[in-house]
């Protein structure tokens, strides 16, 4: 299995990330509930076919639910505003360069295309899901799970992405694939749910003039994961998402002194075992109801103790806007949120 990310400026999303499902063809899935709630106890997984039949693309997606068993109360299947996981979790193919960038919406799509549609939590054995994608013209597609706000169903924050497959370095969703009358199997994710519900967490906030970092960090290592926790007197190393708003790179802020980071949030170790993804958000709240808030330099780094440094200054993963080229993004009323999935090799 092969597990990757990709980080990108939020701006970049409305091009190559967001579902533009008018365009969508070919979908699958569960029939719609009454309702949107997930009861339908008859729902069964996807039926696979011959994975190996020519113009196809098979593959497993395992969930989480911030580095904890995913459930069915976590699971976003719902048309109500209210619920705590509000929306829906969809998987499409989407038209692609060789380079992995996205040319279009979805070509093809699992889960339907509207309200009261998305793929159901009764389809997961053991909190895994197998798809598959047949028929499919020849052509490059990227493979893209995504969690579906229903809060703002036309807007650029209307869909998240949960998983990646292939090269980290890649634009958009990681490396593309390319159909040409073959087969492709084993194209494997890891998927972090909770990356959707604090997004629409968060986009529920922005009305308060509040935004956040949300995304997902992957480590090369799960056993390797640092357990520590910040403090005086710790010694063992942590996790943590930093974030500046008056230096550009982690070695300005050394040469600075080491000063105190604008944001701050530790990334814990997955509560469940071989898992080496986990959600995280930032839990400040960043406030732009005095104005803009840019961020020149946004770190996922190891740390000890109480110190915002270590002994080098090339950090595990830093921010890169693909817009601005540079790392730094502004937080307003039109960009609220950041969303940023990345992989790190731990030290």
């Amino acid at each position: 299995m092969r597990i990757t990310s990709t980080k990108h400026s939020f701006l970049k999303r409305l091009f190559l990330v967001l579902f533009a499902f008018t365009l969508s063809v070919g979908t699958v899935g569960c029939d719609d509930d009454d309702n949107g709630t997930n009861t339908d106890e008859s729902c069964t997984p996807l039926e696979i076919i011959d994975p190996t039949t020519s113009n196809t693309i098979t593959g497993t997606l395992k969930f989480t639910y911030a580095g904890g068993a995913i459930s069915e109360s976590l699971w976003p299947h719902s048309a109500s505003t209210s619920d705590a996981v509000a929306g829906y979790f969809r998987i499409g193919l989407i038209p692609a360069t060789s380079a992995g960038m996205a040319t279009s919406g979805p070509a093809y799509l699992l889960g339907g295309t509207g309200m009261g549609t998305g793929m159901k939590y009764c389809m997961l054995t053991n909190n895994t899901l197998e798809y598959q994608f047949t028929d499919v013209i020849n052509g490059t597609y990227l493979v893209a799970p995504t969690y579906e706000n229903i809060r703002d169903a036309n807007t650029v924050r209307k869909s998240v992405g949960l998983g990646h497959w292939g090269d980290a370095t890649k634009y958009g969703y990681g490396t593309s694939i390319t159909v040409n009358s073959d087969a492709h199997q084993n194209i494997d994710m890891y998927c972090d749910m909770a990356v959707g519900a604090y997004a629409y967490d968060a986009m529920r906030r922005a009305g308060l003039d509040s935004g956040s970092v949300v995304g997902t960090v992957t480590v090369d290592d799960a056993t390797n994961w640092p357990t520590g926790t910040p403090g005086f007197g710790q010694t063992e190393p942590y996790l943590a998402l930093i974030g500046y708003k008056d230096y550009e790179t982690k070695a300005a802020a050394i040469a600075a002194g080491g000063v105190a980071p604008d944001l701050y949030v530790v990334i814990p170790k997955p509560a469940t075992t071989d898992v080496n993804i986990m959600a995280f958000i930032d839990k400040t709240h960043i406030s732009f109801a005095s104005g803009d808030q840019t961020y020149k330099c946004i770190i996922i780094d190891s740390f000890t103790g109480i110190s915002y440094t270590d002994d080098t200054a090339e950090p595990l993963a830093q921010y890169e806007n693909l817009t601005t080229g540079d790392g730094s993004f502004t937080f307003n009323v039109t960009y609220p949120l950041l969303v940023w999935q990345t992989n790190i090799t731990l030290p």
